[in-house]
């Protein structure tokens, strides 16, 4: 007799689901790490400029003590008794620099002498028979003469009318020549210079026309609400400055003399049409002894 066997067949596996593609809204798989995207994958993570070069390591200078203080003395600012300028003696520029002060301020201002020098005669009234020292001679620097003064002399004009403000307390004035194209400019004043040896010791700033002038009695006359304009043309002394070595000595007077003698026209009437600027008790007491009257001309 036959027997059947009943052979049971496995199923065929289901197959597996597909998984779908993440969207931007799906969150990435912890064990993934997210996609690049393509905009981050075309640009770098940071710009050449951004990026710092490595510092490089500087090694400090070694310190050198220059100077030793074991207490002597000498080692800090000390005041000249005879120029009275403070300075460092330690210090080889604060010594030179006091050494030109110093001779300065006994001396006078260092006039070497240069090329060219227009050299105004003295007033014969005013200068002395004799001249127990070296002989005073006066320079006329005029920045707008033809030939014009060399640059070292225009310079040392500069420096004079510096050293001039600085002493009286007064404002710059201009000495450069004026531009050719701008006739509206007003001229530089002259500057007349009293040199003894190599050193000037005394200096006149000479404004070369002023247009209004009062007469005054005093220093202290205040300005009159009409300035009637000059009947003829003034000269005006804006600085007058004598080294305080050699006052007393008629130095003032022999450079106005020299002025009056250079501007022409006769010294008598020179002397009536000079102007003083807003001068001192001691400007005012030369003035009326220069020009021998109560009144003098005064111009701002």
């Amino acid at each position: 007799m036959d027997r059947f066997v009943t052979v049971s067949r496995p199923k065929p596996a289901s197959p597996a689901p597909s998984t779908p593609a993440p969207t931007s809204a799906s969150k990435p798989s912890p064990s993934q790490p997210p996609a690049a995207s393509s905009s981050s994958s075309t640009k770098p993570s940071s710009s050449p400029s951004s990026m710092k070069p490595p510092s490089k390591l500087t090694t400090p200078k070694a310190k050198i003590q220059t100077r030793l203080n074991f207490g002597q003395r000498g080692q800090g600012v000390i005041r000249c008794s005879g120029c009275a300028m403070y300075y460092l003696p330690t210090s080889e520029s604060d010594r030179k620099l006091h050494d030109r002060h110093h001779a300065a301020s006994l001396k006078g201002i260092e006039f070497p002498g240069y090329r060219a020098e227009l050299l105004l005669p003295d007033d014969p009234e005013l200068a002395p028979a004799t001249e127990s020292s070296s002989p005073i001679r006066f320079v006329l620097i005029d920045p707008c003469a033809k030939p014009a003064p060399s640059s070292a002399l225009r310079a040392k004009g500069r420096a004079i009318m510096d050293h001039v403000d600085e002493a009286l307390g007064a404002s710059s004035l201009p000495f450069d020549p004026p531009d050719a194209s701008d006739s509206d400019t007003e001229l530089p004043p002259w500057l007349l210079v009293a040199v003894q040896g190599r050193f000037a010791v005394g200096a006149v700033v000479v404004d070369r026309d002023v247009k209004e002038a009062w007469p005054a009695q005093s220093a202290n006359d205040t300005l009159p609400e009409s300035i009637p304009p000059p009947s003829c043309t003034v000269t005006g002394v804006a600085r007058i400055w004598v080294h305080p070595s050699h006052g007393r000595r008629g130095i003032a007077s022999r450079m106005l003399g020299a002025v009056c003698e250079h501007v022409g026209i006769g010294k008598s009437a020179r002397k009536a049409a000079l102007a003083f600027s807003q001068p001192t008790e001691s400007g005012w007491a030369l003035a009326k002894a220069f020009i021998g009257s109560p009144e003098v001309l005064i111009y701002l």
